[in-house]
C-alpha cells in the first residue's frame, strides 16, 4: 500500500479523470445518490444523463445493492424525499398565507414610514394577496403532478438502466458481510466504517465495493470509477497542498479535491494487479463533461444551488444593481460623445493595468472599474453565484460608461474570469462563450475588444501574467475566435500576437492568421510518444507529464490538439501515427 499525498495538482488529477471517463477500457460505477439526484434534474438533462450512458456502451454499471437501496425507497413510497423541496411548496404556500393575513391586519402607516409603501397601504395588501395567490397556483401547479412525475422519472430509469445492474450475488455478499465488515470498522478499513454504528444498512458501501472488486476481478478490468454524491471521510481525503494551473489553492477554495484514499486502491490492486481506482463526485462528472451535455449541466447547478449559496460569500443582486446605478452616475458627466467612443485607440502599453495582466493581484472589491462587483462574484468558483451574475452581464446592451484604464481593465479581467467560469463548468457562462457577439454587440468597440482581449489572454497565460507551461486553456478557443467574425473589430488579435510574439521559452502559435500546423508524433514500439514535432519544430517540452498517460484517441487527436495548444481544428494536420496505434499518449517524464 502507499503512502497518502500531502500534495496534488488538481489540473492533472481531473486531466487523469477525464481521460478515464472516455477510456474504452475504463468501467464506471455508480452509487445510490446518483439515482435520486435524477430526480432532481429536469427532463432535458436526464436525456442528457441517459446519452452519455448510452455513449458509455458495457462500460457503465450499477451494483446490484445499489437497485436494492433504490427498491426499499420504492416499497416505502419515500421516493418523495429525492424532490423535499418541491414537497414544501405546500407548507410555504400555507406559512405564508397566515403571515399575510397577519400582516394585513397589524401593518400602519407608521412602519412604512420611509418605504415604498408610505402612504399606500392598500397597494401593499394587494401586493400581498398578489403574492398569496401566485404561491398557491404555483402550489398547485406542482402538487398536483408530482406523484405522476415521480413514476414518470422511476419509468425512465428501468428503460434506460435496467440493464445496467450488475448480475452479483449479493446474498452470498450479505451472508458474510456482518462479520468482515465488523471487522473492517473495527480497524478503520475504508469503505464504510463510519457507518457502522447506524441500525440499517451500515454495511453498504462495504457490498457496493465487493461488487466492484469481484466484476473487475471476474471481467479482468483494470481501469475503475465509482461516481457518487456523498464523498465521505471514510473513501476519500482531500491532500493539504494543492495546485492548479501552477498556483496553489486556498483551503476554502472550491477548487479543491477529494481522491479516494489508498487503502482502497491497494485493495483494487490485490484483487486486479492494477492500481488505477477512482472516486469522483458528481460535481466533477458534471464539470468534464458540461461543455457537451449543456442541459445536464444547468439543471445540476439549479438542483444543488442551496448547498453552493451556504458555501459562498454572495454580493446580493440588490448591491449590484446600486453600484451600478451608482457608477452611472459618477460617470455620467465623463462618457465621451457617441460618435467618437470607437475612435478611441489607446496605446498598447497603456490598454490595461498590470493587475489586470496579473490578475492574481487584481482587486476586484476595490471598485475601481465598472465590471468589478461582477468579477468578485466569478472569483468564487460557486455555481450558485456565477450562472445568476452572467444572467446580469447578458443583460448590459450599451456601455454607458467612460473608457478609462480602470474600465477597460475591468472589462478585460471580466474576459479572463468568464472563460475562468465556463472551463469551471458554468452552464451560463458556457452559454456566454458561444454567443459572445451576441451578447456585447452593442458595447463600444473599445470594450468589445478588452473583453476579447481578456479572453484571448486567459486561454495562454496564467493569473501571474506568465505564459502556460503545459497545455493552454483553450476549450472554448474556438469560440471566440468564431464569434470575433461576427464583431467587426478592425484589429482583434493585436495585442494578444504582441504578448505571444515576446514568449521565447515554449511553442505558441500565433492567433487569426489561419495559419497550418502539422504535428509529427514518434511512437516507440510499445505504443508510447517519445518525440512531438510542429512545423519541423521540436516541442515536446510542451507535451510531457510525470507519467506517460492517455492524450487522446487517434480519431479524436485533430480536436485533442486544437483544445490543447489553441489552434482551429480545421488548420491542423498530423502524422507519424502508426496503423496500430489507437491512443495517444504524452510523453513520459522521469519522475
Amino acid at each position: 500500500m502507499k503512502f497518502p499525498k500531502r500534495n496534488i495538482d488538481v489540473t492533472l488529477y481531473q486531466n487523469e479523470v477525464k481521460t478515464l471517463l472516455n477510456d474504452v477500457g475504463c468501467s464506471i460505477f455508480i452509487d445510490t445518490n446518483i439515482l435520486s439526484q435524477l430526480y432532481r434534474l429536469n427532463d432535458k438533462a436526464r436525456q442528457d444523463f441517459y446519452n452519455w450512458v448510452e455513449s458509455c456502451g458495457d462500460r457503465f454499471h450499477i451494483p446490484t445493492w445499489v437497485i436494492h437501496e433504490y427498491s426499499n425507497k420504492i416499497y416505502s413510497e419515500n421516493i418523495k424525499d429525492y424532490l423535499s423541496e418541491l414537497s414544501k411548496i405546500k407548507t410555504y404556500t400555507k406559512e405564508f398565507g397566515n403571515i399575510a393575513d397577519f400582516v394585513k391586519g397589524y401593518i400602519g402607516e407608521s412602519l412604512l414610514r420611509g418605504s415604498a409603501y408610505q402612504g399606500k397601504t392598500e397597494d401593499l395588501k394587494k401586493d400581498i394577496d398578489n403574492i398569496a395567490s401566485t404561491l398557491e397556483k404555483i402550489s398547485r401547479a406542482i402538487t398536483n403532478n408530482l406523484t405522476e412525475h415521480q413514476n414518470t422519472v422511476h419509468e425512465e430509469i428501468v428503460k434506460q438502466l435496467e440493464s445496467k445492474v450488475l448480475p452479483s450475488d449479493i446474498f452470498s455478499i450479505v451472508s458474510n458481510a456482518e462479520n468482515i465488515f465488523s471487522q473492517r470498522s473495527h480497524n478503520r478499513i475504508p469503505p464504510g466504517y463510519k457507518d457502522s454504528a447506524k441500525e440499517e444498512n451500515n454495511a453498504g458501501d462495504y457490498i457496493i465495493w465487493t461488487e466492484i472488486l469481484q466484476f473487475c476481478k471476474k471481467n479482468k478490468v483494470g481501469k475503475a470509477i465509482l461516481i457518487t454524491r456523498d464523498m465521505k471521510a471514510d473513501i476519500v481525503y482531500a491532500p493539504s497542498t494543492q495546485i492548479a494551473d501552477g498556483m496553489p489553492i486556498k483551503s476554502d477554495d472550491n477548487k479543491r479535491i477529494k481522491i479516494v484514499k489508498p487503502c482502497l486502491i491497494h485493495e483494487f490492486y490485490t484483487q486486479t494487479q492494477s492500481d488505477c481506482f477512482y472516486v469522483i463526485d458528481f460535481k466533477t462528472f458534471v464539470k468534464i463533461f458540461a461543455s457537451q451535455y449543456k442541459n445536464l449541466a444547468l439543471s445540476f447547478q439549479l438542483a444543488i444551488a442551496e448547498e453552493e449559496k451556504e458555501n459562498a460569500e454572495v454580493v446580493t443582486i440588490e448591491t449590484i444593481l446600486n453600484n451600478e446605478v451608482k457608477k452611472e452616475q459618477e460617470n455620467k458627466e465623463l462618457i465621451p460623445k457617441e460618435d467618437t467612443v470607437n475612435e478611441v485607440v489607446p496605446r498598447q502599453d497603456t490598454l490595461y493595468t498590470e493587475t489586470a495582466i496579473s490578475d492574481g493581484q487584481y482587486d476586484s472589491k476595490a471598485n475601481s472599474g465598472y465590471m468589478d462587483e461582477f468579477i468578485t462574484q466569478l472569483k468564487t468558483l460557486n455555481w450558485y453565484v456565477q450562472n445568476p451574475v452572467i444572467d446580469k452581464i447578458i443583460k448590459i446592451h450599451n456601455t454607458n460608461f467612460s473608457d478609462t484604464i480602470e474600465n477597460r481593465s475591468s472589462v478585460f479581467v471580466l474576459g479572463r474570469n468568464i472563460v475562468q467560469a465556463a472551463e469551471g463548468s458554468s452552464g451560463k457562462a458556457i452559454m456566454f462563450m458561444e454567443n459572445i457577439s451576441i451578447y456585447i454587440k452593442e458595447w463600444d468597440n473599445v470594450f468589445k475588444q478588452a473583453m476579447i482581449d481578456g479572453m484571448l489572454f486567459e486561454v495562454f497565460f496564467n493569473s501571474e501574467g506568465k505564459i502556460r507551461s503545459n497545455g493552454f486553456k483553450a476549450q472554448f478557443f474556438e469560440d471566440i475566435i468564431t464569434n470575433i467574425q461576427e464583431l467587426n473589430l478592425s484589429n482583434p488579435y493585436n495585442f494578444i500576437n504582441d504578448k505571444i510574439s515576446k514568449v521565447d521559452t515554449r511553442f505558441v502559435p500565433s492567433v487569426g492568421d489561419d495559419k497550418e500546423y502539422t504535428f509529427v508524433f514518434e511512437i516507440d514500439n510499445n505504443g508510447k510518444t517519445t518525440k512531438l514535432q510542429c512545423n519541423g519544430c521540436d516541442i515536446s517540452s510542451t507535451f510531457k507529464l510525470s507519467w506517460g498517460f492517455q492524450f487522446a484517441y487517434k480519431e479524436d487527436i485533430n480536436g485533442a490538439l486544437a483544445s490543447y495548444y489553441a489552434i482551429p481544428k480545421k488548420n491542423i494536420k498530423v502524422d507519424g501515427i502508426p496503423k496500430e496505434v489507437y491512443v495517444i499518449t504524452y510523453i513520459e517524464e522521469p519522475r
